[in-house]
């Protein structure tokens, strides 16, 4: 067997255990992505607004934009069983996520932004008051983006007498539950911020029908976050991510 040939049968292996386990919370992200775009498109149309597009604005566009590409991406990548490369992606919209917020609440930075200057993610994340929760979930990024020990041993395989590099992917699935969870958790807090923010200049009417849409989405998120607090109760000592 060739190895494009082994390649090609684990991911089908993880991909048909990874729809099997969590179906249900894959089908709830192209839910959030569908909404997205409706509302994308009625940001371009700036339906009923005066409203110019300023510095501010195309940043907040932009980013949102750059990070539902990367959230779309995880779509295949974590299906296929590629965990460390879906959290390298979730580390990078992590950061624009927050920076997003950044630049809403601090107008001024969209300018920097735009030209370039490195707006450093620790005075973003004194400036917003990030929850320790949220930073310790970052550190986990960084120890899979980052070239250190911790990050080869999770793809090592253990299986055999000797430690072995795991070239092609094995279906883990704490890491891919954890993938997902945070890909449904980041895309939430993108939508909403995009979603308020142009809602506040008037690029979109705040309609009853948006806004059960979105209580509706808010509220089945809750849902799959509660079951994965109950998971990680009942693995938090057999398995790590």
């Amino acid at each position: 067997m060739t190895q494009n040939n082994v390649y090609s049968t684990q991911e089908s292996e993880c991909e048909e255990k990874t729809l099997h386990e969590f179906s249900q919370q894959m089908d709830f992200f192209e839910e959030l992505a569908d909404f997205f775009l409706k509302i994308m498109t009625e940001v371009n149309q700036g339906k009923d607004s005066p409203h110019t597009y300023d510095h501010q604005d195309m940043a907040v566009i932009f980013l949102t934009v750059k990070n539902f590409r990367s959230l779309t991406c995880l779509q295949n990548t974590i299906k296929f069983g590629y965990y460390s490369e879906s959290l390298m992606i979730l580390r990078s919209v992590y950061e624009s996520v927050h920076l997003c917020e950044y630049i809403m609440k601090n107008p001024d930075t969209a300018k920097m932004w735009w030209k370039c200057k490195r707006i450093p993610h620790s005075k973003v994340v004194k400036e917003l008051l990030i929850p320790e929760a949220m930073q310790k979930m970052y550190g986990v990024l960084c120890d899979y983006t980052h070239s250190n020990v911790s990050s080869f041993i999770r793809d090592m395989s253990l299986e055999s007498d000797f430690l072995s590099v795991q070239m092609s992917p094995v279906y883990r699935k704490k890491t891919a539950y954890f993938s997902i969870i945070l890909q449904l958790l980041l895309t939430v807090v993108a939508l909403k911020h995009y979603y308020e923010y142009f809602q506040k200049y008037s690029f979109i009417d705040f309609n009853s029908s948006h806004k059960e849409t979105f209580e509706k989405m808010q509220d089945k998120y809750s849902n799959f976050m509660d079951e994965w607090f109950l998971y990680q109760e009942k693995t938090k000592k057999t398995e790590i991510i």
